[in-house]
């Protein structure tokens, strides 16, 4: 007759379950690192896709329009408009609040396609270099989109202190493109065509 022994069977002990849950609780530590990380260049890739297409609007009104169109940008308060009304009336403004009392003379754009926006929390506008078409590099509060197509030049970098995107807008064809990473450098002036070299 067999006669079974307890001494047979095997238990875990205290010691092996703490380093079960030891490995597991490091997994699970690691993957909620790397979920955050995406979870917080997510949001500054939305904020940049979002001021982009605002600035596409821009563009589309002002040719649609055939007037000035310009989109506000408000490093303060990290927030942006687009507006539409004459330039004298527009300069006046210093943030994106005071769209609120201004008077009929500037009008905000707000629809579906586009409204009167806030970055995002801990998103900033981290760059914001704005010069007219014609050069000068005064400081100015947006870029205006013109009936012709045209824009000022731009190059806007939104960050959270960890992740970059950026925006530059042509001055030719006031179209915009975003880029991963910090902003390119603005140029503006005449391209020497003969000193472009040769194909």
């Amino acid at each position: 007759m067999t006669s079974w022994s307890y001494r047979n069977t095997r238990a875990f002990t205290l010691v092996e379950i703490l380093a079960v849950v030891l490995v597991i609780g490091l997994i699970a530590a690691a993957a909620g690192t790397t979920g955050f990380k995406s979870f917080r260049k997510m949001q500054v890739k939305k904020a940049a896709g979002e001021l982009y297409l605002a600035m596409k609007y821009a563009r589309l009104t002002a040719v649609e329009k055939q007037t000035e169109c310009r989109l506000l940008i408000d490093k303060e308060e990290n927030s942006y408009a687009v507006v539409v009304g004459s330039s004298e009336d527009i300069e006046q403004l210093t943030s994106v609040s005071d769209l609120d009392n201004d008077a009929e003379s500037v009008q905000v754009v707000s629809n579906q396609y586009t409204k009167p926006a806030e970055l995002g929390d801990g998103i900033a506008f981290e760059k914001a270099e704005i010069a007219s078409m014609y050069g000068d590099y005064q400081l100015q509060n947006g870029i205006v989109f013109r009936p012709d197509g045209s824009a000022d030049a731009a190059v806007i970098q939104l960050g959270n202190g960890e992740y970059i995107y950026s925006i530059n807008v042509m001055v030719a064809t006031g179209k915009a493109k975003v880029i991963e990473g910090p902003a390119e450098e603005m140029t503006i002036g005449v391209v020497d065509l003969d000193e472009q070299g040769s194909y």
